[in-house]
């Protein structure tokens, strides 16, 4: 869950005066967050609509497999986790677990390489199953306030844009 940082304030202390926080849980709570500017990389596909009325659900998901495929190496290899995966979207953070001074540079190289990727994949969409893909990316840079998940193999989880935010309306914004 993503909650930008007054609202997470807001919370815990509203957790804590109703008593849903004992001391110990509040300070782990507490003690756990960390802040951090991070880069967050949101995509979808534009008209994915009329592509699952286009085609059926097998090939849909078999098209979907192999985009969410191709746009997380192009997010890993640029050193970008992706957080989830929603409907036909893609949101990835660049800065956590590892942040680097050029994270919002390694998220914009990840965001023309979906695109390079895409245009490889459309040509094998295209022979296959007769239909492309077109993808909307948007990019924000801000502060997050975010703590480890308990298990060691599963990414940190961050809060401070929304689901989204500003990234997900700059993909709209920019148009397929």
């Amino acid at each position: 869950m993503l909650l930008r940082a007054r609202e997470q304030a807001r919370v815990h202390e509203a957790l804590l005066e109703r008593g849903g926080l004992s001391g110990s849980s509040a300070r782990t709570w507490s003690e756990s967050q960390r802040r951090r500017v991070v880069t967050l990389l949101f995509c979808d596909i534009s008209g994915s609509t009329s592509l699952g009325e286009q085609l059926d659900s097998e090939s849909v998901r078999e098209m979907m497999f192999s985009y969410f495929h191709e746009m997380r190496g192009a997010i890993e290899r640029h050193g970008g986790t992706v957080e989830k995966f929603v409907g036909d979207a893609v949101m990835a953070v660049f800065g956590i677990p590892t942040a680097h001074e050029d994270d919002a540079l390694r998220a914009v190289r990840a965001a023309f390489e979906m695109q390079r990727r895409l245009a490889g994949l459309n040509g094998e969409l295209e022979a296959r199953y007769g239909s492309r893909i077109a993808l909307r990316i948007g990019v924000n840079t801000g502060e997050v306030t975010f703590r480890r998940r308990g298990q060691r193999r599963r990414p940190p989880r961050a809060g401070g844009f929304g689901e989204g935010g500003l990234a997900g309306r700059a993909d709209v914004w920019a148009g397929a």
